[in-house]
């Protein structure tokens, strides 16, 4: 597999490291597609209503990248509406980039999720030590009390 994707007029996009490439038709068969696409769960037919025309396709791969609109116009020869109308009005670009978007919030949903242990550990490390702030935060965070009661509760002051 290359580390880059080849562009129109022999420009080549940014390298994408391989965990960060996403391929995006192995997403065809796994999810639903939205009503303006065939409703077959048939990836053959799936995958031919998603055919993109190569620029479409080079703009997707160049937006998933982390690109912007105006890059990957400019590096597929269209103006910046013509890649924006692809998003949002062509059933088969606009899908296979939500799908993408959707991939990347779950992506980072995950990653959060796996630091929470280590936010409630950091948190109770400051309380330990006596930070007022952290206390508090936590008591807000719980909804307990007014900021006064709070404070007379962190600092043992029932």
């Amino acid at each position: 597999m290359s580390t880059t994707n080849d562009l129109v007029d022999g420009q080549s996009a940014r390298p994408h490291s391989t965990e960060d490439n996403l391929d995006l038709t192995a997403m065809i068969p796994r999810v639903t597609p939205d009503p303006a696409l065939p409703t077959s769960h048939d990836p053959e037919q799936l995958h031919r209503r998603l055919v993109l025309q190569p620029r479409q396709q080079q703009a997707l791969e160049w937006l998933t990248g982390g690109g912007t609109l105006t890059e990957a116009a400019e590096l597929v020869g269209v103006s910046r509406q013509t890649v924006s109308h692809w998003v949002n009005h062509d059933p088969a670009f606009g899908w296979l980039y939500r799908q993408w978007q959707e991939h990347q919030r779950d992506n980072a949903e995950s990653r959060a999720l796996g630091l929470v242990d280590a936010a409630i550990d950091n948190l109770i490390a400051a309380i330990r030590r006596g930070d007022l702030k952290a206390s508090q935060f936590v008591l807000r965070l719980l909804g307990i009390g007014s900021r006064r009661r709070q404070r007379q509760i962190a600092n043992g002051d029932e």
